[in-house]
């Protein structure tokens, strides 16, 4: 009879820190869907989408562009590398769309005689630039020292492929290629920022700064 007895305790015993040990693990283990999906909170969520507008009478300029994140690190030469084409607003941890230039009115271009009105997709090709002028700088400065002294600028690709369609660069697609301007920010711009300026009654400036940069190009409304 004692033996029965200490059979049934050492029984209820095991199925006691049984359940103990279940309860202990569904506490240091992560949320996680029954399909073995990671929980929402590990999900990096998509970066936010922004737009900025310029109007010229009845003409606009838009661009569209994910503010991704900078995260502190070094951008331009470690996240995005030199001498490489890069999507504007995507980055290599994946997430970030297309940023999206539309025009309702030809423009001129730096080097560029005429920009029909359309969408284009923006990309970029960046270069290491030791001895960058600071961004505090009158433009004019800028603008010489750029002439001087940069003999492998920064360039901007406005490239006619679809907006929804593949990440991947086409060349063919492009509909032009433009000189950017370039200097060095005085603070960290930890997300992408875009933004367009108006210089006069139809001129003016697209301009992006991210981390230690900002680069930007000149553009002129044409009479259709």
């Amino acid at each position: 009879m004692s033996t029965r007895i200490g059979r049934i305790g050492l029984c209820t015993l095991a199925l006691g820190l049984g359940a103990a040990g279940l309860a202990a693990a569904r506490d240091r283990a992560p949320d996680r869907p029954a399909s073995g999906a990671p929980a929402s909170h590990d999900l990096v969520p998509p970066p936010k989408r922004d737009s900025v507008k310029l109007r010229f009478d009845k003409d606009t300029i838009t661009v569209t562009f994910s503010r991704v994140e900078a995260k502190s690190e070094r951008v331009f030469g470690k996240m995005i590398p030199f001498d490489t084409v890069w999507r504007i607003g995507g980055s290599p941890q994946g997430g970030g769309g297309p940023t999206i230039f539309r025009t309702t009115v030809p423009l001129q271009l730096t080097g560029v005689p005429r920009l029909e009105p359309g969408s284009y997709v923006l990309y970029a090709v960046t270069h290491e630039h030791i001895g960058a002028r600071e961004c505090q700088s009158l433009a004019m400065e800028l603008k010489t020292d750029f002439s001087a002294m940069a003999a492998n600028p920064w360039r901007l690709y406005l490239n006619t492929v679809p907006a929804d369609s593949s990440t991947t660069y086409d060349e063919t697609r492009d509909a032009a290629r433009v000189i950017m301007y370039t200097c060095e920010l005085d603070n960290f711009e930890e997300k992408l920022n875009i933004r367009l300026l108006r210089n006069g009654g139809k001129t003016g400036q697209v301009a992006m700064a991210w981390g230690e940069y900002q680069g930007w190009i000149d553009f002129r409304v044409l009479d259709r």
